[in-house]
C-alpha cells in the first residue's frame, strides 16, 4: 500500500478505481469517463495508504 497524491485526467477511454479483496476479488469503486478526472480522493485528503488500484487506458499526469 501507498499513498496517493495524483489526480489524473482521462484523455479518452474509461480509467476504473478498485479494491481487490482477501480471496482475489476485484470490487470497482468507480469509472472515469473521457475527459473526467479521477483519484483515490480518500488517500489523497488524509494523505494515508489505502488498498485502491487505478487501471488506465491513456491517462495524463
Amino acid at each position: 500500500m501507498k499513498k496517493d497524491d495524483t489526480i489524473f485526467f482521462v484523455l479518452d477511454g474509461t480509467l476504473r478505481s478498485f479494491t481487490v479483496d482477501h480471496d482475489g476479488n476485484e470490487h470497482v469503486m468507480q469509472f472515469a469517463f473521457e475527459s473526467h478526472w479521477i483519484s483515490n480522493l480518500s488517500s489523497f485528503i488524509t494523505q494515508r495508504p489505502e488498498k485502491c488500484l487505478l487501471s488506465p487506458s491513456r491517462i495524463v499526469r
